[in-house]
């Protein structure tokens, strides 16, 4: 291999320390992390979702960012070095980093939507009469006009202000109900489903196009933990996958960050700082968005339960009607949404930029063409998003979301725990980060670092897999099955990191074949193993 080019550095340990911060809390603290504990019982979620973090989350960081920081390289290279035959798991790990970038692309075009529409004088999804509204369309602000200004006429359903009788007759479903105030008299009528806030159908009918689909009180209800359902398998699988998603482990980008470190740099201080600043974002985000659930379920006539059906709607129709409510909703619209691009585009920047570094880690020679090949990048992320952005494309990216990230982030998770805490050795990384990056380690800390490499994250990540196998159920999207080649296309991406992870430990294995000890080699840290760590090479500044 050629001999890599002195590799750039963090200006500062603060740059460092914020970069991380930046790159794990990102959009999906604010909308996959609600609606997860929506659908898996509020308090009940985050108690699974803690529990995840101690045994599987903050090792897993940990160790990402440590091995980055000692090995000097990005996971395709660095696997090669630390045990040849798990080389193709930092080429898994690229293929993942890869899917995220394409599905994060499209949810930051989504909040760019937003904020473009924020800076109007009216909310657009603050009202209905636009081309795509249905008659199904309503606003909290329309019910309350009608009551206020028409005698007998309390609803508000397709541009016309009704009395609540008559749409009981023809309109009823027979499993919610709703009480309205109608003068001194309380009326009990049956609309469930059948209305749909403004925001709801700005969000699908308008920015996916999604026309022809329909989608599907308060913290107390949704924050008080449901024991019996922490014997759910699922609860635990959907819990440790949100963790891996959400910190960013398994996914190119802490190897990246950490490879640009000092080698004394005290990256396990970091590490679980910025774990912890993580998890306590999502739970604040969640508290905020189940404060206005139950407001939300009494205007649509829902239960609690029924509100919101998928985690992207929490963050483009539940939020968006939460700003129409606010004294100046232009205004906060656009602050919000500013908030949320904020959140994004720091993730994306450096998840597009450690792809960047692994492709120059892979060929040096490509150094000098380093931002040539980072436009070339954003280039072709942009073509390939081009397809989401298109009426529908709502389920190329419901497919993607489906099936790329669960699995794969097990799978590869699993066996990078092997490679680390079995073939290299738990306490041989302990050791280098004892003596070569002088990083104090407590016996009580040490003993945690060991038992989660070695048997905590390989529990978790086995029962993650079989959990993921044995409860898969087809993709779906408001209701409705994926047809049978979409599934096999979702498979397919599904499948995929595993297959290059198992076909690189195949090939490794065929080149040494016939020569002594090839196991041993195999299983063996290369001679480029720790040169870094051994000998610093003087660097530039990384800005």
């Amino acid at each position: 291999m050629a001999e890599q080019p002195p590799r750039d550095r963090w200006r500062s340990q603060c740059d460092f320390l914020l970069s991380l911060i930046g790159y794990s809390v990102g959009t999906g603290n604010l909308w996959r992390f609600p609606y997860l504990c929506y659908k898996f019982g509020g308090g009940t979620f985050v108690v699974a979702y803690v529990v995840m973090l101690l045994v599987l989350g903050i090792p897993m960081y940990t160790m990402e960012v440590t091995l980055g920081q000692f090995a000097r390289q990005s996971p395709n290279v660095l696997f090669r070095q630390l045990a040849p035959l798990f080389s193709g798991v930092g080429y898994g790990i690229i293929i993942i980093g890869t899917l995220m970038c394409f599905n994060y692309n499209v949810t930051i075009t989504w909040v760019l939507s937003f904020l473009v529409a924020s800076f109007r004088g009216e909310l657009e999804w603050s009202r209905c009469g636009h081309i795509y509204n249905s008659p199904r369309c309503f606003t909290v602000a329309g019910d309350e006009r009608c009551r206020s200004a028409s005698l007998g006429a309390d609803v508000f359903w397709n541009n016309t202000c009704y009395p609540a009788y008559q749409l009981l007759e023809g309109h009823a479903e027979p499993n919610s109900e709703c009480l309205f105030l109608s003068g001194n008299d309380t009326l009990v009528y049956r609309l469930g489903n059948n209305r749909a806030l403004a925001s709801e159908e700005y969000f699908n009918n308008h920015v996916l196009g999604m026309n022809n689909y329909d989608l599907y009180e308060g913290i107390a209800i949704n924050m008080k933990p449901d024991i019996s359902q922490l014997t759910d398998p699922t609860l635990w699988s959907a819990a440790a996958a949100q963790i891996l998603y959400s910190l960013g482990c398994g996914q190119c980008g802490l190897f990246a960050m950490g490879s640009f470190n000092r080698l004394n740099n005290n990256c396990m201080r970091d590490a679980i700082l910025v774990s912890l600043v993580d998890t306590a974002t999502s739970v604040i985000a969640t508290l905020i968005v189940f404060s206005m659930l139950g407001s939300l379920a009494h205007t649509l006539c829902r239960d609690v339960g029924r509100v919101v059906t998928s985690d992207v709607g929490m963050a483009f129709v539940t939020y968006p009607e939460m700003m129409v409510h606010t004294p100046l909703p232009p205004v906060f619209s656009a602050l919000f949404f500013v908030m949320m691009v904020s959140l994004g585009i720091d993730t994306q920047f450096i998840a597009v930029e450690a792809l960047v570094i692994a492709a120059v880690d892979q060929w040096p020679s490509l150094k000098k063409q380093k931002r040539y090949l980072a436009v070339g990048l954003c280039v072709l992320f942009f073509l390939s998003n081009l397809s989401v952005c298109m009426d529908g494309g709502m389920l190329i990216f419901a497919l993607v979301d489906h099936y790329a990230f669960t699995f794969s982030l097990f799978f590869v998770v699993l066996l990078q725990a092997v490679a680390v805490g079995w073939v290299y050795g738990a306490e041989r990384l302990i050791g280098n980060m004892r003596s070569d990056m002088e990083i104090g380690l407590p016996p009580a800390l040490a003993a945690y670092w060991r038992l989660s490499w070695r048997l905590a994250v390989p529990a978790v990540c086995l029962l993650g897999l079989a959990t993921t196998v044995y409860l898969h159920q087809p993709a779906s999207y408001g209701g409705r099955r994926f047809p049978i080649w979409a599934d096999a296309v979702g498979l397919g991406i599904m499948l995929a990191p595993a297959a290059l992870v198992l076909s690189t430990m195949l090939a490794e294995a065929g080149i040494r074949q016939g020569r002594p000890h090839r196991w041993r080699e195999l299983l063996t840290p290369t001679d480029q193993w720790g040169v870094s760590a051994a000998k610093e090479q003087p660097s530039s500044p990384r800005r």
